[in-house]
Parts: structure tokens; sequence; C-alpha cells
């Protein structure tokens, strides 16, 4: 009798950790919070050959990324899988899943240039910022990561936070106006942005700081060098396309090299990340810099971490030489979903 009360304790007490609403490491533990740098379905010619699917992690235990060869698209050793599986077992109070490239349907084209999600119930949620289009699939569907998004690398941050910093993100959405195309108990966003810009802070259940710049379609300037830049120095800036030359506050990551075996171009990574040059501070964004999204509404989400700061610059610092003058690898692959249809403003967004 003992033995099956131990058992069922057991059952109960480890289905409660995988489902609450929390950042997952690979092995499923709670953690304040995670980046992961998913890699390109194609590295640099005598390099790691790599389908798309593998992706390296970070969190606050480690000292540096660690690779993981498993698939993105699959629940094994799957951070995004296990901090998402609450939502699919219908467990949050609320949550929210947005993209301007949403999986089902279409954003509207002035909705902001925003990816994420986020989930909470009533004492603590988590919260997800990517650059992943097309992610993550709606409640309806489960767990997906669609093999379209193979092709490019990725970044995403996912931080958790208590319930009360539910209203911070509802006031910064309602900053960047992002398209929601999935979401249970939350209000509806005016598709006219509160405020120009602001920046706003944040602390993780387990104390990190951390500060959101958001800005809305109104600033029409670079959230890097115009926005950023001046509060915390100069930055090391990875964005898709980075049509914008050097600026003052900017110097350009071209080139990304993780070791002398893993290194690929701007041409297949799509992330977005910035990293100061003189301090610990890292960020992880959702737009480009790019000058048609001055138009537009994003932000970068930033905090100080020694190993992540050091884990992030490394990978310009590990091919600085080559840095200049480095073409693009790799061509964009044809578009699997019809464009967007475009729309002369971005609609009152329902959170359902």
């Amino acid at each position: 009798m003992e033995v099956i009360l131990a058992s069922l304790f057991f059952l109960i007490f480890f289905n409660d950790v995988d489902c609450s609403l929390s950042c997952k490491n690979p092995q499923g533990n709670d953690v304040e919070w995670f980046i992961m740098y998913k890699l390109p379905a194609t590295t640099l010619l005598g390099a790691i050959k790599t389908n798309g699917t593998e992706f390296y992690y970070i969190d606050k235990s480690l000292n540096s990324f660690e690779y993981y060869e498993v698939d993105i698209a699959k629940k094994r050793l799957n951070p995004l899988y296990r901090t998402l599986k609450p939502i699919y077992n219908k467990a949050p109070v609320s949550y929210a899943m947005y993209n301007d490239q949403p999986p089902v349907g279409y954003a509207a084209s002035g909705c902001g240039h925003s990816k994420g999600v986020f989930a909470f119930d009533k004492e603590q949620g988590f919260w997800i910022v990517s650059s992943v289009p097309n992610f993550p699939a709606p409640l309806s569907n489960g767990y997906e990561y669609y093999k379209s998004q193979f092709r490019y690398a990725q970044t995403l941050i996912c931080i958790t936070l208590k319930s009360i910093y539910l209203d911070v993100i509802k006031l910064i959405s309602k900053i960047t106006i992002p398209y929601i195309y999935d979401g249970k108990n939350v209000e509806k966003i005016n598709p006219i942005p509160s405020t120009i810009r602001n920046k706003f802070s944040l602390e993780t259940v387990g104390g990190t700081a951390f500060e959101v710049f958001a800005k809305s379609f109104k600033f029409k300037k670079d959230i890097y060098n115009d926005f950023m830049g001046p509060s915390v120095g100069e930055l090391l800036v990875k964005t898709w396309t980075h049509t914008l030359p050097k600026a003052k506050w900017v110097k350009k990551v071209n080139k990304i090299c993780f070791d002398d075996h893993m290194k690929f171009n701007s041409g297949v990574d799509h992330s977005k990340w910035a990293v100061s040059v003189n301090t610990d501070l890292l960020c992880i964004g959702d737009i480009n810099r790019e000058e048609k999204q001055f138009k537009r509404g994003g932000l970068a989400i930033c905090f100080n971490g020694e190993n992540v700061a050091k884990a992030f610059r490394n990978l310009y610092d590990n091919c600085s030489k080559e840095q200049k003058g480095v073409k693009k690898y790799g061509k964009r692959s044809k578009k699997i979903r019809k464009p967007e249809k475009p729309q002369s403003k971005c609609k009152t967004v329902n959170w359902p």
C-alpha cells in the first residue's frame, strides 16, 4: 500500500511540475530564463552539416552555450515544447500568441513586427519573444514547429514572471500593437499606440532584472541606434537583412561563429539580437534594423548577464577578422505561404 501511494505521489508531483507555467530547460525543469539559437539548415562549406532543427541553449546556470543535436519540431529535450505544453493542455488562465506572420490567416500590414507568446495563471507565467515566423501553432493544432522554418537561424528568449507582470506586458503591447491570432481571457488592444516609445522594467521569479525597449510605428526610427544605443552604449547588432550601414551606436554582425566547425553568414540567419561592446548587457528582439521597419512596432528585451553576454560576443569575436565584406551565404527560400493581404492600418486586435 505504501509503495502504491508513493508511486501515485511521484506521478502527481512530476505531472504538476511538467505542466507548471514556467520556462523549462531541455530536461523539463523550471528555469528563470533561457535563450535558444536555432541553427540554419545550411552552414558554411566545410562546417558541420545541419538540418535546421538543431539548436544552442543557454540559461542562468550555464557558462556558455550547450549544443543540442535534437529536433526542435519534436518533444525530446525540447525547451520550447516543455514550456508551451501547459497551453496545449489548456492550463493557463490567460494566454496570447502573436506573430506578424501567423501560422493561420494573415496579419494586417499595420500591426507590429512582433513575434511571441505568453501565458499566465494566478501565480506566475512565462513570456517568449522570438524571431520565428508561423510560430507557435494555435491551441487547436497542438505543438508544431513547421518545416518551412527550418532553413534559417532563429533566436528565442523565455522569461518566467510573477502574474503581476501580465499588466506590464499588456502596456508594452499597447505600444508595439502585435497581431494576436490565438488567446484566452485577454482584452482588446487599441490600434492607436498609447505612446511613441518607452522602457519597461520586469523581474523574473528568481530576481533577475530585465528591461524592455518598446517602440510604436510612430517612432519612425531604428530601435537599436536611435532608442537603445543612447541609453546603453555601443552595440553589436544582428538582425535579418540588416540593410542599414554602421551607425553611431551600432556595429554590424555579418557572420556567426560558434566555433571553427559551426559557422554561418547573415544570409541564412533570421535572428535578432544585440550585445553591448563594453558591458554584460544582452538583448533579444523581434524587429529588424531595416528602414522599412522604422514604421513598425517592435521591441527588444534586455538584461545583464556575464555568461550570456560573453557567449554572444564570442559569436562575433570568434570570426572578427572575417566580419568585414562578408557576402551573404545561401539564397532565400521561396515563400510557401501566400503573401499577407495588405490593409491600410492594423485593425483593433481582439484578445479572445
